[in-house]
């Protein structure tokens, strides 16, 4: 099987589902209230997807690490425990404002979303930043990790007659 295609449908079904939620949201954004059950479904919603998105994003970067280096794409099942890793930890910092973890839930903006709160700010930093910025931040280490593999892991020399680099265009 190959499971690299299927992250990118995972990413683009979950971006899908982001934008649906942003859209029914759209003629509701006036009557949406704060600490109401809609609101609190589409704050929900808008987490999850935005969460499960970038981690369909690592799970693709992984990929193609594994691609470049082992010259082979992990198996279904590693897939399976990706899959179900991001939905769980997707739906749990989701969830938390659901709860009213020390004041943090989902609030209406100015444009008539819900979201995490902004108050406390530690609970916007907590639940929506630092998973972001960690999954970047893990995205840009494998891209190296990549390049690296592609022009001097041991495979390199292999590839050379594919990745000639602009300077070397006379050889």
């Amino acid at each position: 099987t190959r499971p690299a295609w299927r992250g990118v449908v995972y990413a683009s079904a979950s971006e899908f589902f982001f934008a649906s939620m942003l859209l029914v949201g759209f003629p509701l954004r006036h009557s949406l209230k704060t600490d109401s059950p809609l609101c609190d479904a589409q704050g929900f919603a808008l987490t999850i997807f935005s969460m499960l998105t970038n981690g369909f994003l690592l799970f693709i970067a992984f990929q193609l690490l594994a691609l470049v280096r082992r010259r082979e794409i992990p198996s279904w099942r590693s897939e399976l425990v990706w899959f179900f890793f991001f939905v769980a930890t997707a739906t749990a910092i989701a969830a938390v404002p659901l709860w009213d973890v020390g004041g943090c839930k989902y609030a209406r903006n100015a444009s008539g979303w819900c979201h995490l709160s902004s108050n406390p700010r530690w609970g916007r930093i907590a639940l929506a930043y630092v998973p972001q910025w960690l999954i970047i931040a893990f995205i840009l280490a494998l891209y190296v990790a990549v390049w690296w593999n592609v022009r001097c892991g041991p495979f390199a020399s292999q590839r050379k007659n594919v990745l000639l680099p602009l300077h070397d265009a006379e050889t």
